[in-house]
């Protein structure tokens, strides 16, 4: 019976949360954030997927107390990603980044102060009991046959979306991040559908094709949030003297401006690299009619 894989995989779902939200809460653990995150958009694409199903469950309305954990999390994810990136930029580059990496742990405190308020307050175990039992009620009567129909019909919609998006004016920024977004969701699906219904046949060379679109496209949207940030940290202190510590000569700035240049070039590789992952999918999808 598919009620009982569904709720395996939203009990699955839910201990990763938990187990994620205690990392991310007590240590404000970088990995403990962004796979906090993850989860959480996997239990959004399973709730959609469950609202396709049958309209007697509504995601936005279920899910709406996580994702307000989701987005608190936000800018705190987002400082670490570029905490990261500076590390590597700095390792790469075989220069101290340690003026710009400091502007990035003060822009920190305020982000863990910002999560950790919210988590205080947050009861993740009612949002899962409560979503357990709506779930059952939803999907009790309905059959194997008619829920892996509509499954199947869901990821047809979302691969339609993927197609719509990507075919046109496919490197506007906006049509980018609504695939990286919808490729996650595919995914995510596509792997309930082949625990719960893997008569379906969704194989994992498509999983693969969506995770390549969706990998780049999230080194292209960090790279826009790192030029943001470098730009912002250009403006404010251009104009400043940039003096010695300890005897140590401090980075140049002329050094952030070649690393904004690299940046910038390095985004249009990303784009030239999205542009050859989008044409393989497109290989790939137009050659597996029965989805569609």
């Amino acid at each position: 019976m598919f009620q009982q894989c569904f709720l395996e995989h939203y009990s699955q779902r839910c201990q990763n949360i938990q187990n994620h939200f205690f990392m991310a809460a007590t240590y404000f653990d970088p990995d403990g954030v962004h796979d906090l995150r993850v989860e959480i958009k996997q239990l959004r694409a399973f709730f959609r997927l469950i609202e396709w199903i049958t309209p007697t469950f509504t995601a936005k309305k279920n899910i709406r107390n996580i994702r307000k954990l989701f987005k608190s999390a936000a800018n705190l994810r987002d400082i670490h990603v570029q905490q990261m990136l500076t590390r590597s930029w700095a390792k790469d580059l075989g220069v101290f980044l340690s003026e710009y990496y400091n502007t990035l742990k003060q822009k920190e405190l305020p982000a863990r102060k910002q999560f950790s308020a919210f988590v205080k307050q947050f009861d993740l175990q009612r949002e899962v009991t409560g979503n357990n039992k709506r779930m059952s009620r939803s999907l009790g009567k309905l059959s194997d046959a008619y829920v892996s129909s509509k499954t199947q019909a869901r990821i047809s919609q979302l691969l339609r979306q993927i197609i719509e998006y990507g075919s046109e004016n496919r490197l506007q920024a906006e049509h980018l991040h609504q695939v990286r977004i919808l490729t996650k969701e595919t995914r995510y699906t596509v792997h309930v559908a082949q625990c719960c219904f893997p008569e379906l046949g969704y194989s994992d060379e498509l999983d693969r094709q969506l995770r390549g679109l969706h990998q780049v496209l999230g080194k292209w949207h960090d790279t826009e949030i790192a030029l943001e940030h470098i730009d912002e940290f250009l403006s404010e202190s251009r104009d400043e003297f940039v003096g010695t510590l300890d005897d140590s000569p401090l980075t140049e700035m002329s050094v952030y401006e070649k690393l904004f240049q690299k940046l910038q070039k390095g985004k249009t590789t990303l784009l030239s690299t999205f542009e050859e992952r989008w044409n393989e999918f497109m290989l790939f999808v137009n050659k597996q009619q029965p989805f569609f």
